[in-house]
C-alpha cells in the first residue's frame, strides 16, 4: 500500500477569474453551470476547425482539440485501465461563488475560480480568450455583456499569488508564465494540518456520490448514509481518473486494501441532506439532474493515510458533475 496516498506527478493551478458588467446581468444563484456552458460556446466557437453540422460528429481531432479536450476530453491510448472509459473527468474544475446573488448591476465584479490539472494548466490563455469572446456574447437569460477585468493565479487555498492580467481586452497579453503551479508535496503539507483520528467533511456544494448503482442520500434511493468507505472509493476514482487521462501518472495503490481500510472507519454524525439542482444542457439538448448533498459528516477512526486523498478532493472535488462545481468539500468546521 502507498505510504502517501496521492499520486505523482499531480501538478494544479487556481486561477481567479473577475468579470465585471457592462449591463444588467441576471443569473441562477448557483451559477457553476452558466458559466461552464457558456464558457463551451465560447472556447468552441473560438478553436473549432469544423463548422456546424460537422463540428464533433465525430472529430478526429480529439484531445489535440482545444475545445474537445476540455469539453469531450478522451483517454489517453496509454492510459492503461483507463484506456477503455467511458465518462473521462476533464480537465478543469469551476468553484462558482457560493453566495447566492443573481443579480449584477452594470460595474458589479462576479468572481470565480478554475482549477486546472496537468496538461489542461498550459490551456490557459485559450480559456481566457473564451471568457474574452464570451464577454462579446453575454452571459445569462439577458446575454448580458461583461469585461474580463482582472486574471489571477491563486494559490490552492485561495491566496492571491501573481496578477496574470490586469484590464479587459483579447488583445491583452496574459502572463501563463507567471502562474502557480502546485504538486503533491503542497497537497501533502495541507494534509498534515488535518486530524488522525475524528474528522468533519463540510460539503458545499450539492455532492453526487454513486454506490450500487444509486446516488447517495437521494430520499429516493436504498443508500441513506453517506459511509466513509463510499467517499473513499469516489475519491480514488476521480483522482486515479485525473492522474492517468491529464498527468501522466501510474499511480500504483493497493485500491482494495485502502478500501478494506475505510470500511473501518465509522460514521458518528451526519447532518447532510439533498437539495434539488438542474440545468438545460444546449450540448445535449435535455435536463440534467445536478442535486446532492450538502452540510457536514463526521468519521473516527484511523485517519492518518486518508489525509492527502482528502486534501486533493478538497481541490478537485469527489462524484458527478465536478466540473461544474458539484463536490465541493472542505475537512474542518
Amino acid at each position: 500500500m502507498s505510504p502517501t496516498l496521492i499520486p505523482t506527478p499531480f501538478p494544479l493551478a487556481r486561477v481567479r477569474f473577475k468579470l465585471v458588467a457592462r449591463e444588467p446581468m441576471d443569473l441562477p444563484a448557483y451559477k457553476g453551470a452558466v458559466l461552464r456552458g457558456g464558457f463551451g460556446v465560447a472556447l468552441k466557437a473560438r478553436a473549432c476547425q469544423r463548422p456546424p453540422p460537422d463540428a464533433c460528429t465525430p472529430c478526429r481531432m480529439g484531445n489535440a482539440c482545444t475545445y474537445g479536450y476540455a469539453f469531450e476530453t478522451s483517454p489517453p491510448p496509454t492510459g492503461g485501465v483507463f484506456r477503455n472509459l467511458s465518462d473521462v473527468p476533464t480537465p478543469l474544475v469551476f468553484d462558482p461563488p457560493l453566495v447566492p446573488q443573481t443579480a449584477y448591476a452594470p460595474g458589479e465584479t462576479l468572481s470565480f475560480d478554475m482549477l486546472l490539472v496537468g496538461r489542461g494548466i498550459g490551456e490557459l490563455t485559450h480559456y481566457v480568450r473564451a471568457f474574452d469572446d464570451l464577454g462579446e456574447m453575454g452571459l445569462g437569460v439577458r446575454r448580458a455583456r461583461f469585461d474580463v477585468a482582472r486574471v489571477l493565479s491563486m494559490n490552492l487555498w485561495g491566496r492571491e499569488a501573481a496578477l496574470l492580467r490586469d484590464g479587459a481586452g483579447d488583445g491583452r497579453p496574459v502572463a501563463a508564465d507567471r502562474r502557480v503551479i502546485a504538486d503533491a508535496d503542497a497537497i501533502v503539507a495541507r494534509a498534515e494540518t488535518m486530524p488522525r483520528e475524528r474528522l468533519t467533511l463540510r460539503f458545499l456544494t450539492p455532492t453526487r456520490i454513486k454506490h450500487a448503482k444509486a446516488f447517495v442520500g437521494d430520499p429516493d434511493g436504498p443508500v441513506p448514509e453517506l459511509e466513509f468507505h463510499m467517499l473513499v472509493r469516489a475519491l480514488l476514482r476521480r483522482v486515479s481518473a485525473l492522474a492517468s487521462c491529464h498527468c501522466g501518472a501510474d499511480w500504483q495503490v493497493d485500491f482494495r486494501g485502502v478500501i478494506a481500510a475505510a470500511e473501518r472507519v465509522r460514521l458518528v454524525q451526519s447532518s447532510l441532506l439533498w437539495v434539488d439542482e438542474r440545468r438545460y444542457s444546449t450540448r445535449q439538448h435535455q435536463d440534467m439532474h445536478l442535486g446532492g448533498l450538502v452540510d457536514t459528516v463526521t468519521y473516527e477512526g484511523d485517519l492518518a493515510m486518508f489525509r492527502p486523498l482528502l486534501a486533493a478532493g478538497e481541490q478537485v472535488h469527489v462524484g458527478k458533475a465536478a466540473v461544474f462545481g458539484n463536490g465541493r468539500f472542505v475537512v474542518g468546521d
